[in-house]
């Protein structure tokens, strides 16, 4: 081998042996970088996870406060609707009684209504004498259907107690009320319906239905 040959051979050994250096050197900070950017990419992972679990678990606790909201609403709207249905209940049952115990439960109360209207009238007339006006007939208003079946019984109920003061009872117009009966002395008007009967009873029983219905 002589000296040119010599010296290519120890050119390229010197070239190789850094050629190998290089690519080991490189191989070690790619190996470095790649754990660099596998921690780096675990960490982003690891918070967006976590922000995906604290976001998710938001959305849960929302999801569950709504959903409480949801079913405490839904049990309120049933409550609601099943003391309603039990006053139309109540309602309807009055209008179901025998035509006889019908017309004798709104005879009783019409008397009673006339009595207390007249006693009031006599207690306003003593006390402002004769800037109260008197009345002298009373109306008797009832919804279309009572009229038919009922309405004489009941006018002659009224009557019956009218007289005795020296006034009468007559039918006013039909009223659209599914029962029951108004009464109008003067301008003051006496609203027994049923409707009005039954929402007045309500305010004070609708505590004790609850219980009933739901055993609070």
């Amino acid at each position: 081998m002589n000296g040119i040959e010599k010296i290519t051979e120890h050119i390229l050994s010197d070239a190789k042996t850094a050629a190998e250096e290089t690519i080991l050197a490189a191989q070690a900070a790619a190996d470095d970088t790649a754990k660099k950017y596998a921690s780096l990419a675990a960490d982003i992972r690891q918070r967006c996870a976590d922000e995906a679990k604290a976001e998710a678990d938001g959305i849960i606790e929302r999801a569950d406060a709504s959903g409480g909201n949801v079913r405490r609403n839904m049990l309120l709207r049933t409550k609601s609707e099943l003391i309603d249905a039990a006053f139309t209940r109540a309602g309807q049952s009055i209008r179901e009684l025998p035509a006889d115990k019908y017309t004798a439960f709104f005879a009783n109360m019409l008397e009673q209504t006339i009595t207390s209207s007249i006693t009031n009238e006599s207690a306003l007339s003593a006390e402002y004498g004769d800037e109260f006006p008197i009345t002298e007939t009373y109306e008797l208003r009832l919804c279309t259907a009572d009229r038919k079946s009922c309405g004489d019984a009941l006018l002659k109920a009224g009557q019956s107690v009218l007289e005795k003061y020296g006034k009468k009872l007559t039918f006013g117009d039909d009223a659209e009320i599914s029962g029951g009966f108004i009464l109008r002395a003067g301008d003051v008007e006496e609203n027994c319906s049923l409707g009005t009967l039954v929402s007045a009873v309500r305010q004070s029983l609708e505590s004790d239905v609850s219980n009933a219905l739901f055993e609070q």
